[in-house]
């Protein structure tokens, strides 16, 4: 039930071939404490039951709306979403996923008495989708870290990854309008991109660490993460366009930072994205290509001998 004076959120829900776990993700909207909220779904060109389980629950609660596109990927579909969400808040809630039952009460209300926040994300457990019984585990991305505020702090927090899963975020739809599109151009990774970018416009984020605010993972064999080939691909695309953004609001003078800091990024950032591509190339493209990208990495990161070292751990 919508509450006219209480703000609305929109959950925006992409689902590609995923109609097995969408009703549990919807279940868990229902499930919330607070109640002024609508979803939209977006069937992403799904061939499987995705259709009657969106339609089944738009007709159970006209919170929830559904709509169907051709398919375009993950970021097509946040986008198509993003244009006709109504609510001042936005939650990202990928159909595989769940999120706890207090999550979006507690972070509107902090939200609400923090305004200078534009952005909170929340901590994970990890569930596998095929247990016999459900255990919800405490998970981390690599990084393992969580920090909180804007500019250099966030800026440099992302330099390599991100620090947290799209279902984490709950955001305010100020940050869409002024960031934009979801770079629909990217395999994958195109929420890493997202949030560097906003995080370069200044915005405000916030570590929630309470307890039922979690985004619950689910663990199952079409994570896209666990396609190791396509992420390497992607990342090289991602912070290729991560550069070009910084570089062209830096000379539009759109950045609050200092000309040094951004300089150092930039630096860094050049140095990593020859990193990926070694990776990549190495690996599952042009081996000279690759060769090349981690020699100009030992040149220009001032470490002459790094390419011998990663080299001969290829044969130890």
């Amino acid at each position: 039930m919508i509450v006219s004076n209480q703000a609305l959120v929109t959950i925006i829900t992409p689902c590609y071939n995923y109609g097995k776990f969408l009703a549990e993700a919807l279940d868990s909207l229902l499930l919330q404490t607070y109640q002024t909220w609508e979803c939209i779904i977006i069937n992403d060109g799904s061939k499987d039951n995705t259709e009657e389980i969106g339609l089944k629950y738009a007709k159970l609660d006209s919170r929830i709306k559904y709509h169907y596109q051709n398919n375009t990927g993950l970021a097509g579909a946040r986008n198509n979403a993003l244009r006709i969400a109504k609510g001042k808040y936005i939650q990202l809630l990928d159909a595989d996923d769940l999120i706890q039952s207090d999550k979006l009460r507690l972070q509107v209300e902090l939200i609400e008495s923090n305004p200078s926040i534009d952005l909170i994300y929340s901590s994970m457990k990890l569930f596998k989708s095929n247990a016999k019984a459900r255990v919800y585990e405490n998970f981390y991305l690599p990084n393992n870290i969580t920090p909180s505020g804007k500019d250099e702090i966030i800026i440099n927090a992302l330099l390599e990854d991100t620090f947290f899963l799209p279902g984490c975020v709950f955001f305010k739809k100020e940050l869409y309008e002024k960031t934009g599109n979801f770079n629909e151009s990217l395999y994958g990774l195109e929420d890493w991109n997202y949030w560097s970018r906003a995080a370069l416009l200044g915005f405000e984020f916030y570590s929630d660490q309470r307890d039922n605010t979690k985004l619950l993972c689910r663990d199952h064999d079409a994570n896209m993460s666990k396609v190791y080939e396509k992420m390497l691909k992607s990342r090289v695309q991602a912070r290729t366009h991560i550069i070009q953004v910084t570089e062209n609001l830096n000379l539009q003078k759109k950045l609050t930072v200092s000309n040094s800091f951004i300089n150092s990024i930039l630096k860094k950032h050049h140095l990593l994205l020859l990193l990926d591509k070694y990776q990549y190339y190495f690996h599952y493209g042009n081996k000279l290509a690759g060769l090349k990208a981690l020699f100009a990495y030992s040149i220009q990161s001032g470490k002459p001998f790094y390419i011998f070292k990663k080299l001969l751990s290829k044969f130890r």
